[in-house]
């Protein structure tokens, strides 16, 4: 199970590069993207267009807010590498716990960030990795409260 963890965790990460969701724009005579034909600008060389958005694009390392989306992509590395350091699952009902609860905030706080717009395959495949990240997690979680003997994490 915790190699199926690793790669969902990794294909959540990804999805980084991904767009999240796209928005109606104007294609400007150079190339470039954006959200409305400029005040006197002839609005006949403005072609429709959707401009997609990624999850990072406008990232500021000096704000708590960039941070805590980061975060929302990286959490599942960070317990892959929890699982994979304690060489079995002795001790690990808490970080069980938790990963059951994360992957739905990850999931409601994603969903949240794309509502401006429409939802793109990359918050698709996002929201596919958090539910079986989910689905793992929680039947860990139910196995390993049942008593039963779980598999060592390098198995």
């Amino acid at each position: 199970m915790t190699r199926i963890r690793a790669l969902l965790a990794l294909v959540l990460v990804a999805t980084l590069a991904l767009p999240a969701y796209t928005c109606e724009g104007y294609r400007a005579p150079d190339g470039a993207l954006v959200d409305e034909v400029p005040a006197g600008a002839d609005s006949s060389a403005y072609v429709a267009a959707e401009v997609p958005h990624r999850p990072l694009e406008d990232f500021d390392a000096r704000t708590l807010t960039a941070w805590g989306k980061l975060s929302l992509y990286l959490w599942p590395l960070f317990v892959v590498a929890a699982l994979f350091a304690r060489h079995g699952w002795r001790g690990s009902k808490p970080l069980l716990a938790v990963e059951a609860v994360l992957p739905p905030v990850s999931a409601w706080f994603l969903l949240n960030a794309v509502v401006v717009g429409d939802i793109a395959y990359g918050a698709v495949i996002s929201l596919i990795s958090l539910t079986a990240l989910w689905i793992v997690g929680f039947v860990d979680f139910v196995r390993s409260r049942r008593g039963r003997t779980l598999p060592a994490a390098r198995s």
